[in-house]
């Protein structure tokens, strides 16, 4: 996720501003580690104008849950959020969750599949299981397969490779991916808003 961000990121932001990226190494770890870090920030937020991005992969965890428990997170940290904003709607953070996993982005750009990896059919989008890339069990395992299955990978998958091959070609206003979709416009949307602790 870090290495595709690093490539993705700046085609939304456009020089509009700096990023960072944090790389808990994992979910759990991440879940574990989050609370202090968001109260960290809000330390910062009255002095500095910082905007987080909060992103987790659903993995088989249930959504709404692993959404209010970012949203709590926030919350706790007096961090207002889009979807919980303060009194005078402005908000410093966004919770998004990928559905399930990167890989299904990369499912919701067939050309940028193509184009990293010769072979890949152009008919994929609308095969089964295809069509909706969010609706893709185990997305990873299934890309390996595909990959497998036209000579452009062997026995392993390694994911930072794919990752690094496959994000230069994204095009991040054609995916087809809704969760890809509402995080894209959930950044934007941010990068607008205005911050917590400023007029």
């Amino acid at each position: 996720m870090e290495l595709f961000l690093r490539t993705v990121a700046p085609k939304l932001l456009a020089g509009q501003t700096t990023f960072n990226i944090i790389n808990y190494q994992g979910k759990s770890r991440m879940l574990a580690e989050l609370p202090n870090r968001l109260r960290a920030y809000r330390k910062r937020m009255d002095r500095e104008d910082i905007r987080l991005v909060i992103l987790i992969d659903k993995d088989n965890a249930d959504c709404a849950e692993l959404k209010r428990t970012l949203e709590e997170f926030a919350r706790n940290a007096d961090i207002p959020t889009k979807a919980h904003p303060s009194p005078q709607q402005s908000y410093s953070a966004i919770t998004r969750i990928v559905i399930h996993e990167l890989e299904a982005w990369y499912f919701g750009d067939v050309q940028a599949l193509r184009a990293a990896f010769p072979g890949v059919p152009a008919s994929l989008a609308a095969q089964q299981p295809y069509r909706e890339p969010d609706a893709i069990q185990n997305a990873w395992e299934s890309l390996h397969r595909l990959l497998q299955r036209h000579g452009r990978m062997g026995k392993t998958f390694p994911k930072q490779r794919v990752a690094c091959t496959l994000a230069p070609f994204m095009k991040i206003d054609e995916n087809t991916s809704k969760s890809f979709i509402h995080f894209i416009s959930g950044v934007r949307a941010l990068i607008e808003a205005t911050p917590t602790g400023k007029p």
